[in-house]
């Protein structure tokens, strides 16, 4: 079986990726904890572009889109004895995380707030450090994560949804400042079954 370069190139950047995980997640210096690298850019793949100008298209304010990979096991490691995923004992207040939507910038992160609604669950809420109005989510569960960061100072949101066990999630960049105002919106109504 021939294995293409490009398969080949994923694969080694996933080990990479791996391996730099495990390196970074649980390491602490001189007291001082480190940035956990929490998201990074995934290996574009041809097709993903096409997609990205046809929504782009559609929706002005959508700068670009693009593949992240996430550290879902420095958040929610799997137990040893059952196998399940669980949220990390450890806390992460007062942590950075480092993450990088796109390649050409990354992005340090404080987390100010934690919680764990159940034992597989973990929310955190933060800000960009160094500025002055931003606003920073994210939410784990064993089968999905959900993250947003919002940067007033660029008026830009950057919203990331993705599969846990994987890692693998879509990013997308707004531009807030093209987002159209919503006027007397019909309300939204949950069904009832």
């Amino acid at each position: 079986m021939k294995i293409s370069s490009q398969w080949q190139l994923k694969l080694l950047t996933g080990l990479l990726f791996t391996c730099m995980m495990a390196i970074t997640a649980g390491s602490v210096q001189a007291g001082k904890p480190e940035r956990i690298q929490a998201l990074q850019p995934a290996v574009v793949v041809a097709n993903s572009h096409k997609q990205a100008n046809s929504d782009e298209q559609e929706h002005q304010y959508i700068n670009r889109k693009g593949a992240v990979q996430f550290a879902a096991d420095a958040f929610l490691p799997k137990s040893k004895e059952t196998g399940r995923r669980m949220a990390a004992s450890a806390s992460f207040r007062g942590r950075g995380l480092a993450l990088s939507f796109f390649p050409d910038r990354v992005f340090d992160i404080e987390i100010n707030a934690e919680s764990r609604p159940k034992p597989n669950i973990l929310s955190m809420n933060g800000r960009g450090r160094g500025k002055n109005i931003s606003s920073f989510s994210i939410t784990v569960t064993p089968e999905q994560y959900i993250i947003n960061y919002q940067d007033l100072e660029t008026a830009t949101l950057y919203r990331v949804v993705g599969d846990t066990a994987t890692g693998r999630g879509q990013v997308t960049e707004i531009d807030l400042k093209k987002v159209p105002p919503a006027y007397d919106a019909p309300p939204l109504i949950p069904p009832t079954d």
